[in-house]
């Protein structure tokens, strides 16, 4: 029983560590900031404008990238993402819906 034990403990250690080492945010020395939106010149704009405006302010360096797929006007698909705690960091709403969002506690 200890040998099996014992086994599935180097296992898992031997799994955690190569997930680290082999994850694309462990090459990252900067977090990265998922804006559900789409990456068009205007967001890209307000992006490259943000920057500035944290390299101005002395902040640290962050990356923003833009996550098209998960559409903001699909609401039950952000609202899962939501509650598993796998949603974006920002995302485009309308006012109707920030109440909804408020009160499954999204915001």
């Amino acid at each position: 029983m200890k040998s099996v034990f014992y086994s599935v403990l180097l296992t898992l250690i031997v799994a955690s560590v190569a997930t680290y080492y082999f994850s694309s945010e462990s090459e990252r020395d900067k977090p990265v900031v998922h804006w559900v939106s789409n990456p068009t010149p205007t967001r890209k704009a307000m992006v490259e404008t943000f920057y500035q405006w944290l390299k101005k302010n002395d902040y640290p360096e962050i990356e923003i990238k833009f996550d098209a797929q998960a559409k903001s006007s699909d609401k039950v698909k952000t609202i899962v993402q939501g509650v598993s705690g796998v949603a974006n960091d920002i995302l485009d709403c309308y006012i109707g819906i920030l109440s909804l969002y408020q009160s499954i506690g999204l915001l």
